[in-house]
């Protein structure tokens, strides 16, 4: 004789119904999708710490904000899968790293993980 717990056959019935997880149960699981990658000068392709980063929806709503860490890698999470967000980047303080132009990229978020390598550009460079 099989012996069932409820929490077994609850957890059975979730993955028959290809649910998978109590969250699933009580609507749609957040659609997180992570944007990450390395900001470097376009001058020596030297990786730039401290560059302000931000994810900002359709409408203008900041999702996420972080600044560069040592090896000008960073990390932003949003609830944007399946649409678009522009990345913004920009040097606030501009003393750590000389002073860099402010450049923003539209991406969208077809995956869980999105890599945008960056290459910023020194603001005193002629256009």
């Amino acid at each position: 004789m099989i012996q069932w717990s409820v929490k077994k056959a609850f957890a059975t019935v979730l993955t028959f119904l290809g649910i998978g997880t109590l969250t699933s149960c009580y609507g749609m699981a957040p659609n997180y999708a992570r944007v990450e990658g390395t900001v470097t000068s376009s001058e020596d392709n030297a990786p730039v710490r401290g560059i302000t980063v931000r994810a900002v929806d359709s409408n203008g709503v900041e999702l996420d904000q972080t600044t560069t860490l040592e090896g000008g890698m960073y990390y932003l999470n949003t609830r944007s899968l399946g649409s678009k967000v522009k990345v913004v980047f920009e040097d606030l303080d501009g003393e750590e790293n000389g002073s860099f132009k402010r450049q923003s990229k539209e991406i969208g978020l077809v995956d869980l993980d999105t890599e945008l390598n960056v290459e910023l550009e020194n603001a005193d460079d002629e256009e």
